[in-house]
């Protein structure tokens, strides 16, 4: 949407005819990471563009990388942007034309005027570049009105029918300030788009065949009031919808929630990130286990699916902490078990440094965390596209988190193979027994993993014969059933089992 939006504003300020746009996560949805950089480095190469501009987040730096080296060997100007990009500006100017700062429409507009016609950079706001040895920070720009934008230039992007939805954008910036988040490094104040506006996105959007529409911001139940007036031109216009929701927002206007389901709202994303105190104020997340309890069993009740995010692993996480956490997602396995790609994204997440948030800033300085170049580990703290990874306090959740990579590196790629199956033949909301199956190993996994590392029992042994025997039965078609006996020494079974049993005490 970052690109589209840009594209937008520059058609409308001289540059139709001028843009082409390339959604690199499209590409990779539909033919692999490495498949997707490989076409977007060729496309380079061959059409030596004037300009490339990337928009770089935390979930795409390594590709975004290997955007800008082939780039700037064709000998095209760079410029980066969004949420990465703005928080490391000083670090990604070295490497680049220009990085844009914050919001992007203008300041690239009047970027490419300067580019276009070799004119210094030195009088554009909202930029940072390199210039004779020296980082240069221009001065930020002031926010435009949102609703005053052009629509997104969706039309650049491949045909709609290739998208499962189109996005709106309803608000940018934040009214909490988590500590990992680089939003308020992107945004230092939060703004909203008017009913009005959001109307003519969404009449644009039906316009090209689409009615389902993700709304990205964190904001709808921000205002009751608003909300509703949204929920209005989602059921004028036929619209199932998606919204982001903190859980305390949802927990303070949960009185609508019924009412915005009839409406159409399937959806709710809820940033629940941890099921225990200590991490939760790590994050300065301003919730507590018990409100995001109460938040999942709110949009529930009233119909709609909650799908809930983690960040179950950060540097100061202990081991009462991570047994917190594993409690909570074990009470709610039954809904998480519904998405069947999310568990294993989730329950495995770990906090991903992002240079400039608090978070960082906090780790850093007390020296958990390690710049990829320097680091030389596999574990899957070390994000596959990130720059940077963490260390923790507590050397036993590190045991914990070997053994989450032991799964991952002998079974990960076939289990996503049988994920993908599913993402082929059935919902994305699924139910089926399959699914279920597939969606709560993760899960067990955890659990046996904090069991063997609290009882000092080896547990790779224990991770094959689980996963061997599970991924077997599932592909046969067996979702239930008990599993053979596991040959261990006098009393570690029992141990396991105690733990297992105190960490989920309904599961058999």
């Amino acid at each position: 949407m970052g690109i589209a939006s840009i594209a937008g504003y520059l058609e409308e300020r001289g540059y139709r005819d001028k843009i082409e746009l390339v959604d690199g996560f499209y590409l990779a949805k539909k033919h692999g990471y490495r498949e997707s950089l490989r076409m977007v480095r060729e496309k380079i190469e061959r059409d030596k563009p004037f300009v490339v501009g990337c928009s770089v987040l935390y979930t795409n730096e390594g590709e975004a990388n290997e955007i800008v080296r082939t780039a700037k060997k064709v000998g095209s100007h760079v410029i980066v942007g969004n949420h990465g990009a703005t928080a490391a500006h000083e670090s990604y100017s070295k490497l680049v034309t220009a990085v844009v700062r914050g919001e992007g429409e203008l300041t690239t507009k009047e970027l490419l005027d300067a580019l276009f016609n070799e004119r210094e950079l030195y009088g554009i706001e909202g930029i940072t570049f390199y210039d004779k040895g020296k980082v240069i920070v221009n001065p930020d720009r002031e926010f435009e009105d949102l609703n005053e934008l052009p629509p997104p230039a969706f039309h650049l992007l491949p045909p709609t029918s290739e998208y499962e939805s189109l996005l709106v954008e309803e608000s940018r910036g934040c009214c909490f300030k988590c500590s990992f988040c680089s939003i308020a490094e992107m945004y230092p104040n939060y703004r909203l788009k008017s009913p009005e506006r959001i109307r003519l996105e969404v009449e644009n959007i039906v316009k090209l065949g689409v009615r389902s529409i993700k709304l990205i911001g964190e904001l709808v139940l921000l205002n009751e009031d608003r909300a509703l007036k949204i929920a209005d031109i989602m059921e004028e216009f036929g619209c199932g919808w998606k919204i982001d929701g903190h859980p305390a927002l949802v927990v303070k206007h949960k009185k609508i929630l019924p009412i915005l389901a009839e409406k159409g709202l399937k959806v709710i994303e809820m940033g629940v990130e941890s099921g225990n105190q200590h991490s939760l104020n790590v994050y300065n997340k301003q919730t507590t286990p018990k409100m995001n309890e109460e938040a999942g069993n709110a949009v529930l009740v009233a119909g709609i699916f909650p799908l809930l995010d983690f960040i179950n692993f950060e540097p100061y996480l202990t081991m009462k902490d991570l047994e917190e956490n594993i409690r909570f997602i074990m009470r709610h396995l039954s809904l998480l078990s519904k998405a069947p790609s999310y568990p294993l994204e989730n329950i495995f997440k770990p906090w991903i440094p992002i240079p400039g948030t608090p978070l960082f800033e906090r780790a850093n300085r007390e020296k958990l965390v390690i710049s990829t170049e320097k680091g030389n580990t596999t574990s899957f703290l070390k994000m596959k596209n990130a720059q940077h990874f963490f260390i923790f306090k507590d050397k036993k959740v590190k045991r914990v988190t070997d053994l989450i990579d032991y799964f991952l590196k002998r079974y990960g790629e076939r289990y996503y193979q049988m994920l993908g199956q599913i993402g082929k033949e059935e919902s994305t909301l699924s139910e089926s027994p399959r699914t279920t199956a597939l969606a709560i190993m993760p899960a067990y996994i955890l659990c046996t993993a904090y069991a063997v590392v609290e009882k000092d029992v080896p547990g790779e042994v224990i991770v094959d014969w689980y996963c061997q025997q599970r991924l077997d039965a599932i592909e046969r078609g067996e979702y239930e059933g008990n599993l053979s006996p596991l040959p261990l020494p006098a009393g570690s079974w029992e141990k396991i089992i105690s733990v297992f049993q105190k960490l989920a005490p309904s599961v058999g």
